[in-house]
């Protein structure tokens, strides 16, 4: 079997790729018109074959010699297909039941209760399962099918597996090996029994089968081989070491292989975790195992429909597995509908399903808004609480169950998560890191490391390595360390979102949102000004103050209406940014004076991307996006020759972007039209729609928009007529209105405490090929 190399599997056999070469010396196959007759002439001659090679112009030639490995040279669009095995009687399909072993005589067979499978022929005579088993007792017989009412039927020939179906009394009996050797042992990998008997002179197979055997009483043994030290693993010809996995009593039956994936999977956006990755596979009849992306944050999962997806299996680092054993039939399935988002209120955090709702809940009288009813849910004694404009508030006092959960529009879902009255409050990223950190000797746990960062007014945050003993603790001095954080196996990321110093502010830094200027990019901190800046003298305007940071020589400025520009000339120590209403940091980012502007980000990608096939390049994938009107970025992978360039139509799949080494992910921060903005614009997303924010602004003509009392019931009205709405209006203190006509615009004025959000477009759900 290949691992760690390109392979193909044809009919049970085994090939190892050679991509774009070939070699001289082989033999044309006639007739051998395609792939697959191609491979099955190299099966059929396994005595001489030693590879062929393969293209759709040439077609089929066979090598009969190993030396056409030194005489490779590169061949475009033609592959060599080493031989490497074909497997005796091995399946690379998944049957609907457990394979059991069962013994008759001196040999053993597979089983598979209640299936039957094609292209049997009846042997006759063969009236009672031992007979039926006689008569396949040698590698001429594949498998036999037995059942009291219909007798026995034998395979000659390899049934395929896929045409295995349900047929009630009917058990497949597939040959797997007979031996005249006795004693006949029938092991169970990862498999243990209970009550078991220490016997500490046997420490090999060999020796604990002559012990078992040496006793009359003796049934069986387990032998566990988990306990040696992976370090002292050494090359050993013939041996094979059997690492003990898992062993569950509960099904369905989960075969988890670390850092692989399978080829081809179907991106499920709806599943964030393992358990709803297995929900959403054990829910399709088809899923045959699953692919969870843990190097970014969210998780991704990907389904596969096939078994030939993963045979073999391809490494790689950050992605899990999970291969579907068993389904285990009459185990109840969990299926969780949506993605959880986490959502804050307070001290407490939420899981929020969006248009869901699930049964057993119970009326919360009283709680007519949504703070109210997350205010009945904040202790352990609460498991969720849904709540909607329309129904109010219901509360789930026990474990409701996820395969409960259904459409129901306007219904959200805010499942517990966790409270806390204490603060400093944390952001923990599993199997994340930042950079840059300081190492603290004197922690070794997250308390520890908890305290030592709170100690110190500058740390905004720490990994805590929890790979090796004892745990290692790395303080963070500014967020920019983990803005983005990187993925890291073994070591979690604590973000201090808040030192609670009883203001409702969050970190410091608060989100950076991009900002354009011209051919200028900024990130902003509203609210927010720092140590060290200098005034600019006439610089009376955003436009003036952005003006004097134009190139790196700035690092940033800081500008508000009442107090003017100030610019910092060198890097300002991130951690002593503080609030400070109305005034709002502009960081320097880049300048072009070549249009369009792109913000380049390394070893980072987005989500739901579609490929251009015709694109290789950075200049090409470039001009493919800037054509196209809804493209807002792209992601250029270089991991292959050539490089592969996958298209964004919406912002959201890069918010946030996710780590991936070897891709590079282009957000397109300007087309630079020549407009210019009216007024300070940022990108705000709602539901998977996107609204440009004019702040402090309005213009005449809007209509009120009755019954829109947030801010999120003023964007729906706006999402639910998406033909008419150009944008709206809103503040706390007048609420929404809405505009219907673009002229709006010229009309713009300033106006503190009303933000336009102007209607850009709502983002599709498009299929996801990129499977990282």
């Amino acid at each position: 079997m290949c691992w760690h190399i390109l392979c193909v599997a044809y009919e049970g056999c085994t090939f190892e790729i050679t991509e774009n070469q070939g070699a001289d010396g082989a033999t044309k196959v006639d007739g051998a018109n395609s792939l697959d007759a191609c491979l099955a002439a190299c099966k059929d001659d396994q005595a001489n074959c030693k590879a062929v090679e393969y293209g759709e112009k040439d077609k089929c030639w066979k090598h009969t010699s190993d030396t056409y490995q030194e005489r490779l040279k590169e061949n475009e669009g033609v592959n060599v297909y080493m031989f490497k095995d074909c497997a005796v009687g091995s399946s690379t399909t998944i049957a609907s039941t457990i394979a059991n072993l069962y013994s008759h005589g001196t040999c053993s067979f597979e089983t598979y209760v209640d299936q039957s499978a094609d292209g049997a022929t009846k042997v006759d005579g063969a009236t009672s399962l031992d007979a039926c088993l006689d008569a396949c007792s040698d590698h001429s017989c594949y498998a036999v099918e037995y059942s009291e009412e219909y007798g026995c039927y034998r395979h000659t020939t390899a049934y395929v597996e896929s045409t295995m179906k349900d047929n009630a009394g009917v058990t497949i009996y597939k040959y797997k090996t007979c031996t005249a050797d006795c004693p006949v042992w029938d092991k169970k990998e990862n498999m243990q029994g209970v009550g078991g008997i220490s016997f500490a002179d046997a420490s090999t197979s060999a020796e604990c089968k002559a012990a078992c055997i040496a006793d009359d009483n003796c049934a069986g043994y387990d032998l566990d081989v988990s306990t040696y030290v992976e370090s002292t693993m050494k090359d050993n010809a013939g041996v094979t070491i059997y690492k003990y996995k898992t062993c569950t009593a509960d099904c369905p039956v989960w075969d988890k292989k670390e850092n692989m994936q399978g080829v081809g999977g179907i991106s499920f956006a709806d599943a964030s975790t393992s358990a709803e990755c297995k929900a959403a596979c054990i829910a399709d009849d088809n899923c045959a195992g699953f692919d969870l992306d843990v190097s970014g944050t969210p998780y991704t999962c990907w389904l596969h429909m096939s078994p030939d997806n993963f045979d073999p299996p391809k490494a790689k680092t950050g992605v899990n597995l999970y291969i579907l054993v068993s389904r285990c039939s009459g185990s109840s399935t969990t299926i969780a509908s949506t993605i959880a988002n986490l959502y804050s209120h307070g001290t407490c955090s939420f899981e929020t399903y969006v248009d869901q709702s699930a049964d057993g809940a119970t009326k919360v009288d009283g709680a007519t808004s949504l703070d109210a009813c997350l205010d009945a849910c904040s202790d352990h004694s609460c498991y969720a609480v849904e709540y909607s404009e329309e129904y109010g508030c219901y509360r789930h006092t026990t474990a409701y169950v996820e395969s409960t959960m259904k459409d129901n529009a306007g219904v959200t879902i805010y499942k517990y998560k966790t409270c806390t009255a204490d603060c400093p409050v944390w952001d923990k990223k599993e199997n994340m890191q930042g950079v840059g950190g300081i190492s603290f000797a004197d922690a070794s746990t997250s308390a520890e490391c908890k305290a030592a960062c709170i100690a110190d007014d500058n740390c905004a945050g720490f990994d805590l390595d929890v790979s090796g003993t004892p745990y290692t603790c790395w303080l963070h001095m500014s967020p920019d360390n983990f803005d983005p954080p990187k993925a890291k196996t073994g070591v979690n990321l604590y973000i201090l979102v808040s030192r609670c110093s009883g203001s409702s502010t969050t970190i410091a830094s608060t989100i950076a949102n991009l900002y354009s200027h011209g051919t200028c990019s900024f990130e902003t901190y509203v609210d927010q000004s720092a140590d060290g800046a200098t005034k600019v003298d006439g610089a009376t305007s955003l436009d003036d103050c952005l003006d004097a940071c134009s190139d790196h020589s700035c690092y940033a400025v800081e500008y508000s209406e009442e107090y003017g520009c100030y610019r910092h000339t060198t890097a300002y120590v991130e951690s002593t940014m503080k609030d400070n209403a109305g005034v709002t940091i502009y960081k320097y980012k880049t300048c072009t004076a070549d249009c369009p502007v792109w913000d380049k980000k390394e070893n980072m990608h987005g989500n739901g991307a579609i490929i251009d096939e015709d694109q290789h390049t950075e200049s090409t994938c470039k001009d493919a996006c800037i054509a196209d009107e809804n493209c807002v970025g792209f992601d250029l992978d270089k991991n292959d020759t050539p490089y592969a360039c996958w298209l964004h139509m919406n912002t959201a799949n890069f918010d946030p972007p996710q780590p991936k080494v070897g891709v590079d992910l282009y957000i397109l921060v300007s087309r630079c039209s020549g407009s210019s903005t009216v007024a300070p614009a940022n990108l705000y997303v709602y539901e998977g729609c996107n609204f440009v924010v004019s702040e402090d602004m309005s213009s005449s003509g809007a209509a009120k928009v009755n019954g829109a009392d947030t801010l999120d019931a003023c964007l729906s009205a706006c999402k639910g007529d998406q033909e008419n709405c150009k944008a709206v209006e809103y503040s706390e203190q007048y609420k929404c209105y809405m505009h219907s006509v673009d002229t709006y615009e010229a009309n713009l004025a300033s106006n503190t405490g009303v933000n336009v959000y102007k209607f850009q477009d709502c983002g599709r759900w498009k299929p996801m090929f990129n499977s990282w």
